[in-house]
C-alpha cells in the first residue's frame, strides 16, 4: 500500500453500503410500497458490485439484517457481509473512514456543518473499524493500526479526490462552509491537508454547489479524476440555467491548475435539465457521482436527455473497463448518488 491514497480506480478489497433504513430520512420513500423504488436501486447496485468484489452492507439492527437479507437473495452469499451498525443516514462516502499505509482516518464528520442530526454518523468511523478487525482477525494477521486517527478539523470523503500519485483534488469552498470556526488561510488548509494525507500536491479549486447540492459543493459532483493527471469535470453549455455560475467557475480553476501542473481536462456535459424531487426541490443530479469497482465503473443515470450521450462518452475514455450505468432517480430523491452512497476499502488493508 503506498504511503498516500490509492486512486479509486486501484484494486479494491470491498466496497460498503449503509441500507436504507426506517430511522432515517429514507423512511417516507421505504413505506410507499412492500417493493418501493430505493431498495430496489440497492438491490441493483449490490447485485452490479458483487459481480466485480466483495460488499460491506451495514443494517441498522437485527431485524433490519434479516430483512436485507430477504433483499439480497439474488447475491452469492459469500459475495456480501452484514454488519449492525446504527446511523442516522446512509450516506457513508461522507462518514466513513478513509484507509491507506496501514492506517485509518476518522474524518470527523459533523452532517455537513451540523445541519443534520449526526450522532450516530460520528460514531461510524471507529465503530466500523472495531468491527471490520474482529471480522478479519481470524481471517488473516493485520498490521491495520488498532484505532483510526481523527483528523484536525471536519473533512469528508466526497471532497477527497486522489490520483493514486500523490495527488489531491478538493473543493476548498466546501471545507471553509462545513468548518464555519476554522481560522486558517488557503495556504494553512492546503499545507494540513499535504500532512494529513501524505500527499505531495494538492489542488483546490473554490466554487459554489451545486444547486441542491446541501454538502456545500463536494468534489464528487464537480470533477473527477480517471487517470493520473487526467480529470473529468462537470460542464454546463446553458447559460440560463442554474448551475451554470458555478460550473463555468469550476472550468476556469480547473484551466489555470491544468496549466500549471500538466494535467488533461475532460468536459462532461452537465444533465440540462433542472431535476427535482417529490416534494419539489431541486436535487443536484451529476454524472461526475461514479463509483469505481474493480475492472467496472457504475454511472449514475437520471432518465433525462443527456443519459446515453454521457454513457457513450465514459465507453470510450474506459474501454479496459465495463461501464454500467444505474438509474439513479430514486437516490437522488434524497440530494446524492452513486459515490455519495457508497465507500470502498482498498486492496491489501490487511
Amino acid at each position: 500500500m503506498p504511503l498516500y491514497p490509492a486512486a479509486e480506480w486501484a484494486p479494491q478489497s470491498a466496497i460498503v453500503l449503509v441500507w436504507p433504513h426506517s430511522q432515517s430520512d429514507w423512511v417516507n420513500y421505504l413505506s410507499c410500497s412492500q417493493d418501493n423504488a430505493i431498495e430496489q436501486l440497492y438491490r441493483n447496485l449490490c447485485e452490479q458490485i458483487a459481480n466485480h468484489q466483495k460488499i460491506i452492507i451495514i443494517a441498522y439492527d437485527e431485524a433490519h439484517k434479516r430483512h436485507i437479507r430477504s433483499q439480497c437473495r439474488a447475491i452469492n452469499e459469500g459475495q456480501y457481509t452484514i454488519f449492525n451498525i446504527r446511523t442516522n443516514d446512509t450516506w457513508v462516502r461522507d462518514f466513513g473512514p478513509q484507509y491507506f499505509a496501514q492506517q485509518g482516518l476518522d474524518l470527523q464528520f459533523n452532517a455537513w456543518g451540523n445541519q443534520y442530526a449526526n450522532a450516530l454518523d460520528r460514531a461510524f468511523a471507529e465503530t466500523f473499524h472495531r468491527r471490520l478487525l474482529t471480522a478479519k482477525k481470524s481471517q488473516q494477521s493485520s498490521k491495520l493500526a488498532a484505532a483510526l486517527k481523527p483528523t484536525p478539523w471536519t473533512l469528508e470523503g466526497g471532497n477527497l479526490e486522489f490520483n493514486g500519485a500523490g495527488g489531491l483534488l478538493f473543493n476548498i469552498h466546501c471545507i471553509i462552509r462545513n468548518n464555519p470556526s476554522l481560522e486558517l488561510s488557503k495556504e494553512a488548509i492546503c499545507e494540513q491537508l499535504r500532512q494529513q494525507f501524505a500527499v505531495q500536491n494538492v489542488w483546490p479549486v473554490d466554487v459554489p454547489a451545486l444547486a441542491g447540492d446541501d454538502t456545500g459543493g463536494h468534489i464528487d459532483t464537480l470533477a473527477r479524476f480517471i487517470g493520473e493527471k487526467h480529470i473529468l469535470y462537470a460542464k454546463m453549455d446553458q447559460t440560463d440555467h442554474t448551475n451554470y455560475a458555478a460550473l463555468a467557475k469550476l472550468e476556469c480553476d480547473l484551466n489555470k491548475l491544468a496549466a500549471e501542473h500538466d494535467l488533461q481536462l475532460t468536459a462532461v456535459i452537465a444533465p440540462t435539465e433542472t431535476l427535482h424531487n417529490a416534494t419539489n426541490e431541486i436535487v443536484p443530479a451529476s454524472y461526475l457521482n461514479f463509483l469505481f469497482i474493480n475492472n467496472g465503473l457504475i454511472l449514475p443515470l437520471y432518465n433525462v436527455t443527456t443519459d446515453a450521450a454521457v454513457l457513450t462518452q465514459f465507453q470510450k475514455l474506459l474501454p479496459e473497463h465495463a461501464i454500467i450505468g444505474i438509474d439513479a432517480t430514486a437516490l437522488i430523491e434524497q440530494f446524492g448518488s452513486i459515490h455519495c452512497a457508497t465507500l470502498h476499502l482498498p486492496a491489501n488493508l490487511f
